[in-house]
């Protein structure tokens, strides 16, 4: 009888260490790898209007929520310093660089805001790149 009793509470244990180590610690990983996903395929799917500058309000908006999207489910990770390396993520300090950097780009691209403004297209182009590098993910179409 306590062979059975001992089989079913380390069963249970077991479980319980899965489910937590699913909630608090993949599942939120996850969702970042996501986030970062939504925004390389923003940013792929927009690359000529983002690269001449020719971006709309909406494109900044929409821009602007994926980057916070990007810092929130970073901060929903605990000890992310330590989780990073399990999924080989960029350092939180990289991340938010790089989310300065998307910021600078969605703000240069949009043509509604900037009118009468001389369009900087090459820093764009180069903050797009520091992104890039700085997130670990693509957005551009050149290849690396």
């Amino acid at each position: 009888m306590t062979t059975v009793l001992s089989t079913i509470l380390v069963g249970v244990t077991v479980f319980l260490v899965g489910q937590f180590c699913l909630k608090l610690v993949f599942e939120p990983i996850i969702a970042l790898r996501e986030a970062l996903g939504n925004v390389s395929a923003f940013c792929l799917g927009h690359s000529a209007k983002i690269t001449n500058a020719a971006g709309t309000n909406s494109m900044h908006e929409e821009l602007r929520k994926l980057v916070s999207a990007v810092i929130s489910k970073q901060n929903a990770i605990p000890c992310y310093c330590i989780s990073r390396m399990l999924f080989n993520g960029p350092p939180s300090k990289d991340l938010l660089e790089g989310c300065r950097c998307l910021n600078f780009v969605g703000y240069e691209m949009n043509s509604e805001i900037s009118n009468g403004k001389n369009k900087n297209c090459t820093a764009i182009v180069k903050k797009l790149k520091q992104a890039a590098t700085l997130l670990r993910v693509r957005l551009d179409y050149e290849g690396h």
